[in-house]
């Protein structure tokens, strides 16, 4: 378990530099097309993301989770031949997928264009399909090499190489002037390039493997295994997209777009879980298969605690001062989706509160339940958007998001909980919660009463808020053993010394 943590901690801390690095040039991104675009126009931008991000993902069929659960398993029982056949299968099958939905979106334009009332739609999301296949592979290859336990790759290409691209070609767009389509064509082309590049990565890797290893058919096993996963993921894009699908039908493209400016900002709560789960499914599957249950489940305590003290002091900034946030970075026209941002982080930092349950269940190979759990997630969130959107429009539909999100995230983990025994609710963990949230409530109290909070006030209280939990952290004596190894881990991967804090930490433990 020791060893499992210190990879996890270490490509934990690869995949959230890059994704630090990653949402730095996204913001600026973000900030640089909602500036340069017409509400209206961002907002019929924002629904090309979402009809193509949903193609994606149907075109992925489930893959990606089965695609590192196997090559995990079968590194762990150093079988190659299975390893290469997961490969090639995988390769086989979304190269199929990725075209079939190019084309379904491509010539389904005009029919969805009808749906939201809104011609402009039809050719940007032309245009766009064009990318379906590109983002299919490129995704593919990423989930390939985490199963190798390779998180550089995804921080390479699918973090860093793709936002600086954009970024650098939307600079362009300085110079030529902006414009919904050729913001539309700018994302096309980083996702050609960024295939080309990881075409041309990963095919010495693959060649080598197969010279030396033939491949047995794992065709059907992952497609089996993967079969519940492809609903999964296409009911997890519902609830994520439907609410800016829905107020587009709803509403008018204006509100998808100012809903659209809160929800990738509150997405950035469940960052610190995305990169931990990145090493920690095939991590935790190396200890299933090897029969090490008690460290399967001190890792997933461990992993827990720490996730949601890095999410803390972000959702604490989100929730208190979205009103601050919106009209610093996007204008005073944008601070209505205030609320809306303090509903979706309270239900992103509930996702974060419960840990890395979906993976567990995913190690446990129980991807059926999480189909039917994301189903009645999906159905529930349909349904409060049908009722709420009318009615409160993008408030309404946070609220559905948060419903939905919820109900998924409880429901895995009382599942977790009675087939492994398995939950994060220590002592260590709860109390140093409890006491930081009663002092910053108190803080926050006071200091809204006698000031004035500006953006640049935020940092400043930030730092406030992870000194608050630290010293809960200490006070509670909450500390375990795991966590020295988990810093020590974080301490070798960036070379700095953290030898003051490792003996106040011994001290308390």
């Amino acid at each position: 378990m020791h060893r499992s943590l210190r990879k996890i901690a270490k490509g934990a801390f690869s995949v959230f530099l890059g994704s630090i690095i990653s949402g730095v040039f996204a913001f600026i991104i973000q900030i640089c097309v909602v500036r340069s675009l017409t509400q209206t126009d961002y907002g019929v931008f924002s629904l090309v993301l979402s009809i193509s991000g949903i193609a994606v993902s149907l075109a992925m069929i489930g893959l990606p989770q089965g695609v590192t659960k196997f090559i995990a398993y079968h590194r762990a029982q150093k079988n190659s031949e299975k390893i290469l056949g997961t490969v090639k299968a995988s390769l086989e099958i979304t190269g199929i997928t990725g075209i079939a939905f190019f084309l379904i979106i491509f010539f389904g334009a005009n029919f969805l264009a009808r749906i939201f009332g809104n011609g402009a739609l039809v050719l940007p999301l032309k245009i766009y399909s064009i990318a379906v296949p590109f983002l299919v592979f490129a995704r593919l290859a990423v989930y390939i090499f985490r199963g190798f336990g390779r998180a550089d790759i995804k921080v390479l290409f699918e973090q860093i190489l793709s936002n600086v691209i954009l970024l650098a070609s939307l600079g362009l767009l300085f110079l030529l002037g902006f414009s919904l389509l050729r913001v539309v064509y700018v994302h096309l082309i980083t996702a050609i390039i960024i295939f080309v590049l990881i075409v041309l990565y990963s095919w010495r890797k693959y060649f080598r493997l197969a010279k030396k290893h033939a491949a047995l058919s794992m065709r059907k096993n992952l497609l089996l295994f993967s079969a519940p996963l492809i609903f999964r993921k296409f009911l997890a894009n519902i609830i994520s997209r439907s609410d800016s699908l829905m107020l587009g039908y709803f509403k008018n493209t204006a509100v998808v777009g100012m809903y659209n400016v809160a929800l990738p900002l509150a997405n950035y709560i469940p960052l610190f879980l995305t990169s931990a789960n990145f090493l920690y499914l095939p991590m935790a599957t190396q200890l299933y298969a090897n029969k090490q249950i008690t460290a399967f489940k001190r890792m997933y305590i461990v992993i827990t605690k720490w996730l949601f003290a890095a999410a803390l002091p972000i959702f604490l900034i989100l929730f208190l001062f979205p009103q601050v946030i919106l009209k610093f970075f996007f204008g005073a026209e944008y601070v209505a989706g205030s609320t809306v941002l303090m509903i979706l982080s309270v239900g992103f930092v509930f996702s974060i509160f419960l840990g890395p349950n979906v993976q567990v269940l995913l190690v446990l190979g129980k991807p059926g339940f999480l189909m039917w759990t994301s189903l009645a997630a999906a159905i529930s969130n349909i349904i409060l958007n049908l009722i709420l959107i009318p009615v409160y429009g993008p408030v309404g539909a946070a609220i559905a998001s948060g419903i939905a999100l919820a109900i998924t995230n409880i429901v895995v983990s009382i599942k977790v909980y009675f087939i492994s025994g398995i939950h994060p609710f220590t002592k260590n963990y709860v109390k140093p919660i409890i006491v930081s949230l009663i002092t910053i409530i108190i803080i926050y109290g006071v200091t809204t009463t006698f000031l004035t909070i500006t953006f640049w006030m935020l940092p400043f209280l930030f730092f406030i808020f992870i000194a608050i939990y630290s010293f809960a952290l200490l006070f509670t004596k909450s500390f375990d053993k795991e966590d020295i190894i988990f810093l020590l881990a974080i301490e070798k991967k960036t070379g700095m010394n953290f030898g003051v804090i490792k003996k106040i930490l011994k001290k308390f433990l």
